[in-house]
């Protein structure tokens, strides 16, 4: 899955693919499939992911109509029928369905609505360019370019990136004024490829909210370089991350971020729920609060002159 460039929540569609292929694979004499069928497997076969051209269902196609009958489509598997048996159909999805998809790696099934059903066909041959995997340059891309290459790349020097990144100074130090006038800005010097550049941090302000009971909540945007991104998470993981724009927050069941104050705890919109108090605690004391008609401040202040009194 990872050659075809697709997160594992496709293990549905890959394992039964895989199978197949596997079935029809010639283990000396015969394959598996003429054992059971007594002939060898009559249709065309195709690794999971791989492009492929075919024949789309025509209920569900929309274009002009002269358009091409083929289109480019990635093999999704055979359609199996009771009994182990095939009827010559292809599962295909059409190729601009992945337009939208997550292809993150621990992406959900709920998060891959726009990619739908693949097609069921008849007509599926490999492209003129032979056998390759369109969604594997986007995947690697989505996967790798979020890590830090100290980490990912084996023969990351970091001596030799800061010697690239001082090549500009150091190549005009000892030349005359007159010739460094005459250059049009420092040479392009460029880290080898498989390095790639670390995007600079922007420093994050603390986000304030007004709550309905009177009082500030501030919400605290967190340093990202603290608390991983949340898609390294897992759903459900109990961890706080950070979101796109510096915002604390957790995974649901279902892998979705919620925001959470810096205490870990849930933040709603609007929450006058104090920072680092518990949820359960403030569920006892605001039905109080309203119905004096206090802020948790004064409240406070209250039971502190309270406590004050009775030491005394």
């Amino acid at each position: 899955m990872i050659e075809a460039g697709v997160p594992p929540c496709f293990w549905s569609y890959a394992c039964p693919c895989f199978c197949v292929n596997y079935n029809t694979e010639k283990i000396k004499d015969e394959s598996p499939w003429h054992s059971l069928w007594d002939h060898e497997f009559p249709g065309a076969r195709f690794p999971f992911g791989s492009a492929v051209i075919f024949q789309p269902t025509s209920q569900r196609v929309e274009g002009a109509r002269w358009d091409a009958p083929g289109r480019i489509g990635v093999f999704a598997g055979y359609k199996i029928h009771p009994g182990y048996s095939w009827h010559g159909e292809y599962l295909v999805w059409e190729l601009t369905s992945f337009r939208r998809a997550d292809l993150w790696c621990s992406s959900t099934r709920h998060n891959q609505s726009n990619v739908g059903t693949p097609h069921v066909t008849r007509m599926c041959e490999l492209p003129v360019d032979g056998l390759t995997f369109p969604l594997k340059a986007d995947y690697d891309r989505i996967n790798t370019g979020h890590f830090d290459p100290r980490i990912t790349v084996e023969d990351y020097d970091p001596w030799e990136i800061a010697e690239l990144a001082r090549g500009a100074e150091i190549a005009t130090k000892n030349l005359p004024d007159d010739i460094i006038d005459d250059i049009e800005g420092p040479p392009n010097i460029a880290p080898p490829h498989h390095v790639p550049l670390l995007p600079p941090v922007v420093p994050l302000q603390p986000y304030a909210a007004e709550s309905p009971m009177g009082t500030d909540v501030i919400a605290e945007r967190i340093d990202p370089l603290k608390h991983r991104h949340f898609h390294h998470g897992i759903a459900g993981d109990g961890i706080v991350y950070v979101n796109d724009t510096g915002r604390t927050v957790k995974l649901d069941k279902s892998g979705r971020p919620y925001p959470v104050g810096s205490d870990g705890w849930r933040v709603g919109k609007g929450s006058s729920r104090p920072l680092g108090m518990d949820p359960d605690a403030w569920a006892a004391i605001r039905p109080v609060l309203l119905r004096e008609g206090k802020t948790y401040a004064e409240w406070a202040q209250e039971r502190e002159i309270l406590k004050g009194s009775a030491a005394t």
